[in-house]
């Protein structure tokens, strides 16, 4: 890679946007069929958006 990739529009980060976008659909299948409360795409994209938000709480102190 010579040159950077430019952000795409309204992400700070291409973490932020990875999270945004990402496909979650293999982790509730995963308990799909043997949890009775598995969670949505928009629960886990949340979930790790705040553990990138935590990591960079860290990273910042």
């Amino acid at each position: 890679m010579k040159k950077p990739i430019p952000l795409p529009t309204g992400f700070n980060s291409w973490l932020d946007y990875a999270i945004a976008t990402m496909d979650a659909r293999g982790a509730i299948l995963e308990r799909l069929f043997t949890d009775d409360d598995f969670p949505t795409q928009d629960e886990l994209r949340a979930v790790s958006k705040a553990e990138l938000d935590a990591l960079r709480a860290r990273a910042a102190s």
